[in-house]
């Protein structure tokens, strides 16, 4: 993956680690840190002054497929192929809750309120789901 400066087109940064396609990414809101995840199961965080990886977890049984924080970049929000979603510690990793259940239908896009309370999963049959995130997510 590499990260590119608009203005001068010159290349900022190579990152290296993940295999496969990039299915997801999300900026922490301090610019620090780069979110993705991918279709080797993983979400991972890249350090962006070193450009090496901080932190990677194996997300979901099958692909990760989407990615969302919320707005203070404290929780990342995971929805995968097998329909679950997983909210992460987003400076450490760790897992910090299962949302929801599987429900059969991939989960393709995520978007996590203004005040970090609600999260929406867009699937494949065309649902949206509305989930209430856990206080600790907040």
């Amino acid at each position: 993956m590499q990260i590119w400066d608009l203005a001068s087109g010159d290349e900022v940064a190579s990152l290296r680690g993940q295999e496969g396609v990039t299915q997801g990414l999300a900026w922490t809101p301090d610019g620090r840190r780069l979110l993705s995840v991918s279709r080797d199961h993983s979400l991972m965080a890249w350090d962006l002054a070193t450009g090496r990886e901080a932190w990677r977890v194996e997300a979901h049984d099958r692909d990760p497929l989407c990615l969302a924080l919320t707005p203070d970049g404290a929780i990342a929000a995971t929805g995968g192929e097998e329909g679950t979603l997983a909210l992460w510690n987003a400076a450490t990793g760790a897992l910090v809750a299962r949302v929801g259940e599987a429900t059969g239908d991939s989960v393709r896009s995520l978007a996590i309120s203004a005040d970090g309370g609600r999260l929406l999963a867009g699937t494949t049959r065309g649902w949206i789901r509305c989930y209430d995130l856990p206080a600790r997510a907040r």
